[in-house]
């Protein structure tokens, strides 16, 4: 027995090193792509029906007063489909996003994403700066769409982050 105790007690401390250990910082790493911690998420907008067209916002005077209420929402993944060159061209990646979280973009996509496409049942709304900031310029894409150039929408390599709603 007293053979196997050193075994044992090695076998616990490799054990305990493996185990996730906690973090200080408001953000979780989630595949290629990083979840920040925004506070309470911003509103859905009212224009995120599936085929509905891509439109790009940003009125940095525009009073929290005008967003409407949160409905319950099914949180689900799914995954948004992005690439680096316009008409699905160049690196390609399928992004796995849940609803009601804002994503930082990793794995190289910041400021490289020329075409994309968000499927039908969702909505995602794309930031040209980190932790999807709610005053500047903003890309709302309804589901059901595929954008072949970015640079229609004066987006063309500059999505830094996104957030997500159910369409």
């Amino acid at each position: 027995m007293k053979f196997l105790a050193p075994f044992s007690l090695l076998a616990l401390v490799a054990l305990s090193s493996a185990l996730p250990q906690a973090s200080d910082t408001n953000s979780t790493e989630i595949g290629d792509n990083v979840i920040v911690d925004i506070g309470p998420i911003p509103a859905a907008p009212s224009n995120l029906a599936d085929g509905n067209a891509p439109s790009v916002s940003g009125d940095p005077n525009e009073p929290d007063s005008k967003k409407r209420g949160l409905a319950p929402l099914e949180k689900r993944s799914f995954k948004i489909q992005v690439w680096q060159d316009p008409r699905k061209g160049g690196r390609h990646q399928a992004l796995v996003t849940d609803v009601q979280h804002c994503y930082n973009l990793g794995n190289s996509w910041p400021n490289a994403i020329s075409s994309l496409s968000v499927p039908r049942g969702h909505g995602c709304i794309f930031y040209n700066r980190n932790n999807c900031p709610q005053h500047g310029t903003q890309l709302t894409v309804p589901g059901g769409n595929y954008i072949k150039n970015l640079k229609k929408y004066g987006f063309n390599d500059k999505i830094n982050s996104y957030l997500c709603y159910n369409g």
